[in-house]
C-alpha cells in the first residue's frame, strides 16, 4: 500500500497493529471516553514522541493486552480528521506472534476475525480505508 507521508505538526501520530494468526486478525473495542467509543479497532494508541513508530507498536500491545508482538513492515498509512475531535495520522503495521507463542482466547473485548467478517464489527471512520483493503486483499505477506 502506498504511505502518503507525514502530515503537519500538530497532527496526533497513532500507530496500530495488524497483528495475524491463522488467517484471522486481532480486533478490540474501543474504551469509553475515546472518540468514537465502543467500536471495534485494531490494537495500539499514541506514538511517544521521539519513539520510533516500531516500538510503539510493540508498546501498546504489551500495555493494552500483556502481548508481545513482532513488528513487521508499515502496511498502510493514512490521515483523517475527526468531525468534532482531533486529526490523526495513523500508520497500520503488519504484526505476528513470536513462535511458540498462543494466541489469546477471544472475549468481550478482543476478537480473532477473518478478513469477511469485519463486516459484521463497526469500526472508527478513520479505519474504513484499512478495514476495505484487509476485505478485499486478504491477509498480506508478513516479513518480520
Amino acid at each position: 500500500m502506498a504511505a502518503t507521508g507525514p502530515p503537519p505538526p500538530d497532527w496526533e501520530p497513532i500507530v496500530c497493529g495488524l497483528l495475524w494468526h491463522d488467517g484471522r486478525l486481532l480486533i478490540t473495542r474501543r474504551a469509553g471516553g475515546l472518540v468514537e467509543p465502543e467500536l471495534w479497532e485494531f490494537p495500539g494508541g499514541h506514538q511517544v514522541p521521539g519513539e520510533p513508530p516500531e516500538e510503539a507498536v510493540r508498546r501498546e500491545f504489551e500495555e493494552e493486552l500483556g502481548l508481545r508482538v513482532q513488528v513487521g513492515r508499515l502496511w498502510m498509512e493514512q490521515h483523517y480528521r475527526y468531525p468534532e475531535g482531533p486529526a490523526v495520522w495513523l500508520r497500520f503495521y503488519l504484526c505476528k506472534l513470536p513462535p511458540g507463542t498462543a494466541p489469546p482466547s477471544s472475549t468481550q473485548t478482543r476478537r480473532w476475525v477473518y478478513p469477511p467478517e469485519l463486516a459484521l464489527y463497526t469500526f472508527p471512520a478513520a479505519n474504513a480505508l484499512v478495514v476495505t483493503a484487509v476485505q478485499e486483499e486478504g491477509m498480506p505477506g508478513i516479513d518480520v
